[in-house]
């Protein structure tokens, strides 16, 4: 084949299916034949090369299968369908160690594949949109509050566009702190929309959303019209296509807003959560009366802008300079400027006023991911406890191989091939679980998922992973611990299960560690929760119901009809009204002077309606609270004892000081003050408050109710309000309680995936005793046998097996009690107001801990205790 220009590939191709006896004779013929034509023509002589190679492609000849019977592959694959028919024998052998080991591992791939999609939604956030690595919001912070605030001014944005080419993009998106009535016109449904925005044209080219109706790129292009998600144009329009249809928005009066676009709902996991959106303009006349989407005055709406990579700092400081020239220029200082990638905000701390999502922090998906390894080694570690315990059950069987030639390589080889297909077939198991599980974990992460989570790269790939690194992990220990022990122990009875025995109590012991450290945090978690729920508040928030004012000049002036209208019922105590709800997650922070103190106060403040302290039955603890019948009080405040202390006053001294709103400039006597309640949740400490008369800023009406027959009460209070605002005020209402609950939701749901977390763990523990209790007295079954043959009693043999694992148990709670106190003390101290660890969880807890390894190993040691000795004594 030296022959210059001779084609290698042909004689490749002959080499691979030609018979190896044949391949010189044939190889011979094809160059002799390939030599004589080169001298004519070499184009020719190759194509009949080629044609001769073909030809030689006969029955004859072909020699494949006798070369792959040859080959290391086939007797790969002999030696794997032998591994196979092994481990189904010693499955079948085996069948309590195989279904301990199947399960231990299904749960802990489940519980980690269920922590990784939850996770997964907290740590993308907002990526879901193209540009969202170029997008950021612009912050403020009152250097005189010291509030964080996510709203920027309504001017800020256009500025930066027509001044900064690296500002590809402005958006700014305004969303009203309570809900918005919803009317369709042809279908009359009428809802109260908390979930309504209003934004710029351009929204839809940053935070992009397929639409099924309409065009996106032109939906917003004017006022008064309104793109909704498909769970909107199903609740309002069924089935059919919106797109003309026409919803009224109410306010003080109603706008009729035409229906352009429908598109697909927001997912989970991004922080604009709207339902409804409109043209910012269409604001402009009717909630904000005319104020231009200019102007400077006002900081209220979110602002979102997308930059060219590498300008950010040049964008920021921009910014700042038109912060500081346009919005406070008589104090360039009094605000502070920041910007905010689009991806960091759920989980940054959040921002005292402007977020609109729950947020999340670092340290609770921290705790998760670690609770997700944890349980994933738990279920790990008895599958290595359950191989090395029929190690000794199989010590012949390696014994004789190792005796006829096998080699220590192929022992573990044949080990490895086992935990993989355990670990393949518990993969299996574990996909079925969690597909099966989504809408649970949904239900209490309040997140969305479906299949296409299960098929994302992303999990697949940890999956994959995750299935690979168990079955490493799992199987080498085993492997080299069964290919490593000597063939003369091997052949002697039960010795070749006698080690390993350190490393089955150490995974007991961690195990249990483990577990009893969860059973604790459970506990802890469940009871600062019902600590949350249960404190007093100040107040009796339980027939408290509030209902939203949507035609404020409308309705405001008849609050004191409506009263006298729904108090002659005698279900119905006391009616009044505020600015905000209780337990609202923003207040207003005003400074506030009191006459012969020279010291500013930044306080937080509520303006109310005369009834208000009666209603919510504050305690007054000196002076009084407001009346209607006294003039004076419409200029009266009351402040609580924090507000005192912070003067530095006795609540008696403080009674008759004159004090003043400096932001709104008014000013009058301290008629009262009242015992500190809980106006926000009990993540915040009480700071100090003041409430003081102003019937201009009245935004929701509270009623209480007597305690019974709610449902009759609140029809009375509906018919009232129809009585009083008629018809073109729809009526809505929601209870104080039910928000007292919704302000832990996080709490109860952590809770909730504690105690189930919790009691895999204790699945997982218990099965992994009752394995090495199995495996102990199988191997010790013949002592037990020869000691009751000898006098011993059923209660001395149960004692002489139960004793080794209560020490381990208890050596686990001593590890566990300080590891679990620690984590509770830096979890705790996010609250404001905490329980103390109680001695009575830790005692409980090892208490449960100790009864479940006694009646676990008990179960078995009772039955091997109680066998006929007889039987014991035969085994051979």
């Amino acid at each position: 084949m030296a022959n210059r220009g001779l084609p290698n590939w042909p004689f490749k191709l002959l080499r691979w299916y030609c018979k190896a006896d044949l391949i010189d004779e044939v190889e011979g013929d094809l160059l002799e034949a390939y030599e004589d034509r080169c001298r004519e023509t070499p184009q020719k002589a190759r194509r009949h090369l080629y044609k001769e190679i073909l030809q030689s492609l006969n029955r004859r000849n072909l020699g494949i299968m006798e070369n792959y019977r040859q080959s290391s592959v086939l007797n790969s694959w002999a030696l794997l369908l032998q591994y196979g028919r092994v481990l189904f024998r010693n499955m079948a052998r085996s069948r309590t160690y195989s279904t301990i080991s199947i399960i231990s591992l299904a749960l802990g791939i489940t519980c980690s594949a269920l922590i990784f999609l939850y996770l997964n939604k907290e740590v993308t956030y907002n990526e879901v949109y193209a540009n969202a690595d170029k997008v950021y919001r612009i912050n403020h912070l009152s250097q005189k509050s010291g509030r964080s605030y996510g709203f920027a001014p309504l001017g800020m944005v256009p500025h930066l566009l027509e001044n900064l080419g690296s500002v590809e993009n402005g958006v700014r998106i305004f969303k009203y702190r309570r809900a918005i009535p919803i009317t369709a016109v042809n279908t009359q449904n009428s809802f109260n929309e908390p979930r309504f925005g209003w934004a710029d044209p351009s929204f839809f080219d940053m935070f992009d959303r397929p639409f099924i109706h309409g065009d996106a790129s032109t939906a917003l292009d004017r006022p008064n019209v309104v793109v909704i998600s498909e769970r909107i144009s199903q609740k309002y329009f069924g089935d059919q296509n919106p797109i003309g249809e026409t919803l009224i928005f109410s306010w003080e009066e109603e706008t009729a807003l035409e229906v352009v676009g429908v598109f697909q709902d927001f997912p989970s996991n991004t922080s604009f959560q709207l339902d409804l959106i409109s043209n910012i303009e269409t604001c402009e006349q009717t909630m904000w009366r005319g104020r231009r989407w200019r102007d400077w005055n006002n900081m209220f709406v979110s602002a979102y802008v997308q930059v060219k990579p590498g300008t950010t700092a040049l964008v920021l400081e921009e910014a700042q300079k038109a912060t500081s020239a346009n919005f406070t220029p008589d104090d360039p200082t009094a605000w502070k400027t920041s910007l905010q990638p689009l991806t960091s905000i759920h989980l940054s701390e959040p921002q005292d006023i402007g977020e609109w999502s729950s947020s999340n922090d670092q340290q609770s998906l921290t705790m998760f991911a670690v609770i997700g390894l944890i349980i994933l080694c738990l279920g790990a570690f008895n599958f290595t406890n359950m191989i090395t315990a029929q190690a000794g059950q199989r010590s012949k069987e390696v014994g004789v191989r190792k005796v006829l030639g096998s080699r220590k390589k192929q022992i573990a080889q044949q080990t490895l091939f086992e935990t993989i297909c355990f670990v393949c077939f518990a993969g299996m198991v574990s996909l079925g679980i969690t597909y099966l599980l989504l809408p649970l974990l949904a239900e209490l992460t309040s997140h969305q998922y479906a299949i296409a989570d299960l098929l994302n790269l992303k999990f697949v790939s940890l999956f994959v992973g995750i299935l690979l690194l168990v079955a490493i992990i799992a199987g080498a220990y085993p492997a080299l611990y069964i290919s490593g022990i000597q063939s003369l122990h091997l052949m002697r009875q039960g010795r070749g299960g006698a080690g390993g025995k350190t490393v089955r109590e150490t995974i007991v012991t961690a195990q249990f560690t483990i577990t009893t450290i969860l059973i604790i945090c459970t506990m802890m978690v469940f009871l600062q929760l019902q600590y949350l729920q249960n404190k007093e508040l100040g107040f009796d928030h339980s027939v408290i119901v509030n209902m939203p004012i949507h035609n404020d000049e409308a309705v405001i002036p008849k609050i004191n009809a409506f009263r006298n209208e729904v108090t002659t019922h005698p279900g119905i105590e006391q009616v009044s009204a505020a600015s905000h709800e209780m337990f609202s997650d923003y207040t207003y922070i005003s400074i506030f002077e009191i006459n012969g103190i020279d010291e500013e106060f930044k306080w937080e403040r509520y303006t109310v309606e005369q009834s208000y302290l009666k209603t919510f039955d504050l305690n007054v603890l000196t002076g009084r609270g407001f009346d209607h019948s006294i003039s004076t009080d419409s200029n009266a405040f009351v402040l609580n004892e924090s507000a005192v202390k912070a003067i530095g006053l006795r609540p008696e001294a403080a009674i008759g000081k004159t004090i003043t709103d400096t932001g709104l400039d008014i000013t009058g006597k301290i008629i009262g003050v009242v015992e500190d309640f809980h106006y926000r949740s009990l993540h915040h400490e009480i700071q100090p408050f003041v409430m003081y008369v102003n019937w201009d800023r009245l935004d929701y009406i509270s009623v209480r109710l007597k305690s019974n027959n709610f449902q009759q009460n609140i029809a009375q209070l509906e018919s009232g309000w129809y009585q009083t605002f008629g018809e073109s005020v729809p009526f809505f209402y929601n209870f104080l309680d039910q928000q007292a609950l919704d302000l832990y939701e996080r709490e109860k749901n952590n809770t909730q995936l504690f105690t189930i977390f919790s009691f895999v763990s204790i699945l997982l523990g218990a099965l992994g005793l009752f394995g090495s209790a199995l495996f102990t007295t199988e191997r010790r079954f013949k002592e037990i046998g020869l000691r009751k043959v000898l006098g011993a009693g059923t209660l001395r043999l149960m004692y002489m097996i139960n004793h080794q694992f209560i020490k381990l148990i208890i050596l686990s709670f001593i590890m566990a009690v300080p590891v679990a106190s620690w984590l509770m003390s830096q979890w705790l101290a996010a609250f404001a107001y905490r329980i103390d660890q109680p001695i009575w969880v830790f005692v409980i807890t090892g208490l449960l801990i100790f009864l479940i390894a006694v009646f676990t190993v008990s179960y078995l040691s009772w039955k091997a205790a109680s066998s006929n000795p007889v039987k014991a004594i035969k085994v051979e």
